[in-house]
């Protein structure tokens, strides 16, 4: 059986919390659920999930360690990436 993770999801003022296996994709678990994770513009031009266009975004806290190059160019320039779920749960 996989590992549970918690996940809280901070949308506005909503705070909720989800368990996803270890190892989901975030944004497949987050539309799944029905939670945003684009902007006005972006929901209609997006990668659909393929990694490259940097506009579904959350950020992790404690935020893992850049495995990908994406990853590591958003942590040079500071902007959010939506990771698979990867850290341990506090």
């Amino acid at each position: 059986m996989a590992e549970r993770i918690p996940v809280t999801v901070i949308s506005g003022s909503e705070e909720t919390t989800i368990e996803v296996d270890r190892g989901t994709n975030l944004r497949k678990a987050l539309l799944e659920r029905e939670f945003p994770v684009y902007g006005t513009v972006s929901q209609y031009a997006n990668c659909g999930g393929r990694g490259l266009c940097a506009t579904c975004t959350v950020e992790v806290d404690p935020a893992p360690e850049p495995t990908h190059w994406h990853d590591a160019v958003a942590v040079r320039f500071g902007y959010p990436r939506l990771v698979v779920s990867r850290s341990t749960s506090r």
